[in-house]
């Protein structure tokens, strides 16, 4: 599953190795300029969880419940459970490198190894605080057609895990029992900006994700 919009790709014209590296490059756009109707106090959009797995296997997925990494990532910012997930997938070979960050500033940038049979990459960030919201760009293909991607730039939406029935960043704990599936986030125009899951008005995201072959 590829949850994302594309700002812009172009493809490598060499043959294709069967591994390639990565730089990546996180920019958040998550502020109270861009995003005002209460915007909180000491937000941030962090941890970001990345890693790189195979084209089948998918983190979380539009309507599905989520799985207790996604709901305890989504709701503390906690990565303890979605690291033993994916671990599981590693020892399937499903699943490649795990690389979490904790950015001081708006962007930073790290470098990512994938493989012709992991060339899928997933990436997550805990939008604090919120009731159970998170950015993510899931599953994105960087070896199409036989190539790598030269370079790709994607937005990264924002999730409501359905976990939580709070309405605003600020909600106390309400646990949804049962759970409901994971959707892009839509609110009610007094408690946030987001309507299916980036700006209601513009369209812009909180954060954009670049990936440039080395």
């Amino acid at each position: 599953m590829l949850s994302g919009c594309f700002l812009s790709i172009r493809f490598g014209d060499e043959t294709a190795p069967n591994s390639a590296v990565y730089k990546v490059t996180f920019s958040s756009q998550w502020n109270a300029s861009s995003f005002p109707t209460n915007y909180p106090f000491n937000s941030e959009l962090e941890p970001i969880f990345t890693v790189n797995h195979n084209a089948s296997l998918s983190l979380f997925s539009l309507g599905s419940t989520a799985t207790t990494g996604i709901r305890q990532f989504a709701e503390t910012g906690n990565t303890n459970a979605l690291r033993t997930e994916v671990r599981r997938y590693q020892n399937q070979n499903l699943a490649g490198n795990i690389t979490e960050l904790s950015p001081v500033g708006r962007e930073v940038s790290f470098f990512l190894r994938v493989t012709q049979s992991q060339p899928s990459v997933t990436i997550l960030a805990s939008l604090f605080p919120s009731p159970d919201w998170f950015a993510a760009v899931s599953g994105q293909r960087l070896f199409q057609d036989e190539k790598w991607l030269d370079s790709a730039t994607i937005q990264l939406a924002v999730f409501d895990a359905g976990t939580d029935s709070g309405e605003t960043f600020t909600s106390p704990n309400a646990p949804e029992i049962p759970a409901r599936g994971v959707s892009l986030l839509s609110t009610n125009r007094s408690d946030s900006d987001f309507r299916v899951g980036k700006h209601y008005a513009n369209g812009n995201a909180v954060a954009t994700v670049t990936f440039s072959l080395q």
